[in-house]
């Protein structure tokens, strides 16, 4: 029971980090990305894209940074359980995943994309995990192999989302290839 405690609690500490890490810029991506995709304003759509990327993975460094570093702290301050401090540690670098994540699902919004968001977060991601859980049963692992077992997840579903991308964006014609 313990060890579902600290992970709930570091789950949700991470969603809250989540949000911070897009710095509020995820707001206005499905916007401009359609407005400038349809204005055929290629430059202005990459870099709204670029920006908002750019912001998750440097505010999700600090994060990590400060996470991982103040460990000691948080054990001795914030928490009564040192574990709590190491599996956020281990778990920080979920937020700025998951942000890419809400990031890529905006994109396949806004280019209609439904099927690619309904596969990835209601089929592949429930299997993922369902999997993780499992294998983690199996093999007698503990609040930590949960923890790193659900940044791999979380890595295995952005990789995802980024083949879908790239082959969305060449079907679009906006990497140079592919139809329009």
């Amino acid at each position: 029971r313990a060890d579902y405690g600290i992970f709930a609690y570091a789950l949700s500490m991470i969603t809250v980090l989540t949000t911070i890490v897009t710095f509020g810029l995820d707001r206005g991506l499905a916007r401009f990305v359609t407005m400038y995709e349809e204005r055929g304003d290629l430059g202005r759509m990459w870099g709204v894209l670029a920006l908002q990327v750019i912001t998750i993975l440097g505010l999700g460094a600090a994060a990590a940074v400060v996470a991982i570093g103040a460990q000691g702290m948080v054990a001795g301050t914030l928490v009564d359980d040192p574990r709590l401090a190491r599996l956020l540690a281990v778990m920080v670098v979920l937020a700025p995943v998951q942000a890419l994540d809400n990031a890529a699902a905006t994109v396949f919004a806004c280019f209609g994309r439904s099927k690619a968001i309904f596969v990835r977060r209601y089929v592949l991601n429930p299997v993922l995990r369902l999997t993780l859980v499992i294998a983690i049963l199996l093999l007698g692992g503990d609040v930590f192999a949960l923890g790193a077992g659900h940044v791999v997840v979380g890595l295995i579903g952005l990789a995802v989302y980024g083949g879908l991308l790239t082959r969305t964006f060449r079907q679009r014609g906006l990497l140079g290839t592919g139809t329009t």
